[in-house]
This record gives structure tokens, sequence and C-alpha cells, in this order.
């Protein structure tokens, strides 16, 4: 990794992924960044839905 980024710091929204310097200059927006941490967070929420399902019904099996 190149030294300037070792003083960088990723910030994330659902919209966009912002690289800021310590001293809170941005430095760049990356879209695609973006755009795969949305895609992931929808992953996550699916399996995770799948594990809650899966839970509510193992627990409404035993009673």
């Amino acid at each position: 990794m190149p030294d300037y980024f070792k003083d960088l710091y990723v910030r994330v929204s659902m919209t966009d992924a912002v690289l800021v310097s310590t001293n809170g200059k941005v430095a760049d927006i990356y879209i695609e960044a973006a755009e795969m941490i949305t895609e992931l967070r929808q992953e996550i929420a699916q399996v995770k839905e799948r594990l809650e399902s899966s839970h509510h019904a193992s627990t409404s099996n035993t009673g």
C-alpha cells in the first residue's frame, strides 16, 4: 500500500464511500466501493433473514 494511503481512513455510507485524510480533506470518492459495500450489506441482510426465519422455525417446532 502506498505511503500516502496510510493517513487515510474510509468513511462509508449507503450512498458513497469517501476516503478522508486525517486532517479532514476529502481525498477521493469511490462509487464502485460504495456499490460493493451496498451489495455486501444486502447479502448480509438476506443471510440474517434466513438465519432468523430458520431460528423461528426451529423454535416453533419445539413447542
